[in-house]
């Protein structure tokens, strides 16, 4: 972990979990046309650096993609 280009001697510890919906749609013989829309929650530790304690802290997220797959054969 780095503040203001510092790097410190602590590590931020953090954990999360996420659930959501996959989709695919097969666009042609060859293309693979995805999406996600993900949910969850991600918490972190408190830690200390060399100038002040970060506290803890949490919270929701969400995440979306996309993505294109080409069958080569």
């Amino acid at each position: 972990m780095s503040v203001n280009n510092v790097s410190q001697t602590e590590n931020l510890k953090c954990a999360s979990a996420s659930a959501g919906l996959y989709l695919s749609y097969p666009f042609s013989v060859r293309w693979l046309l995805g999406s996600k829309l993900l949910g969850g929650y991600e918490g972190y530790k408190s830690c200390y650096t060399d100038t002040a304690r970060l506290g803890g802290c949490g919270g929701f997220q969400l995440g979306t993609g996309v993505s294109a797959t080409y069958l080569a054969s």
